[in-house]
C-alpha cells in the first residue's frame, strides 16, 4: 500500500482537478506525516504493547486516508496526513515482526532479511498495478477501491500472526 500511494498520490490528488504543485505538496505532506508515527512508535507501544491493535490502528488510518480521498470533497490534506501516519506505523511495526516472532539474533535477521526481500518485491509490483488499472479504466477510482481492500486484508493478516499470547503483547 505504501509504495502505491507513494507513487501515485500526487497523481491521485491531480486527477481530482488539484494543480500538479498542490499535489506534489500533498505527497510531500504525506511523506512528512509519517515521521511522528516512526519516532513514536516504541511510546506508543509502551503504553499499549498490543501488536493487533496498532496494525489494526494504523491500517485503519491508512483506509480512512483513501476512503477520504475516494468518497469525499475533504481536502487532501486531511488524507495525506491519515496515510502517512499510517504507513509511518506499520513500516515500523513490520520491522518489529521478525523480532516478535523469533527467539535468536540470528534467526530474527535470517526472517527480517527473507520478509523485506518479499516485501519490496511485492511492493515494487503494486504501483506498477495501480497504473495498469488506471490505464485500463481511466480513472484512480477503482485503484483506490483495492487498496481499501488491501487494506482489510491487511488487518486480518495482523491479526493472524499476532497472537494475544505472543511474547510483544504480553504486558
Amino acid at each position: 500500500m505504501f509504495y502505491c500511494f507513494a507513487a501515485w498520490l500526487p497523481a491521485i490528488v491531480e486527477d481530482k482537478g488539484y494543480a500538479s504543485s498542490y499535489a506534489g505538496f500533498i505527497g510531500t505532506l504525506s511523506m512528512i506525516a509519517q515521521l511522528p508515527a516512526t519516532l513514536l512508535l516504541p511510546f506508543l507501544l509502551r503504553a499499549i504493547p498490543s501488536r493487533r491493535f496498532w496494525i489494526t490502528s494504523f491500517t485503519l488510518s491508512e483506509i480512512l486516508g483513501l476512503a477520504l480521498l475516494s468518497f469525499t470533497n475533504i481536502t487532501p490534506i486531511v488524507s495525506s496526513i491519515c496515510l502517512g501516519i499510517g504507513a509511518g506505523g506499520l513500516v515500523s511495526l513490520t520491522l518489529l515482526l521478525p523480532i516478535d516472532k523469533t527467539n535468536s539474533p540470528i534467526e530474527a535477521s535470517t526472517w527480517s532479511a527473507m520478509t523485506q526481500a518479499i516485501g519490496y518485491m511485492i511492493g515494487a509490483v503494486g504501483p506498477f498495478i495501480i497504473g495498469l488499472l488506471y490505464d485500463y479504466t481511466g480513472s484512480f477510482l477503482q485503484t483506490m477501491y483495492l487498496l481499501i481492500a488491501i487494506g482489510f486484508i491487511v488487518i486480518f493478516l495482523g491479526w493472524k500472526i499476532t497472537k494475544p499470547t505472543d511474547k510483544a503483547n504480553v504486558g
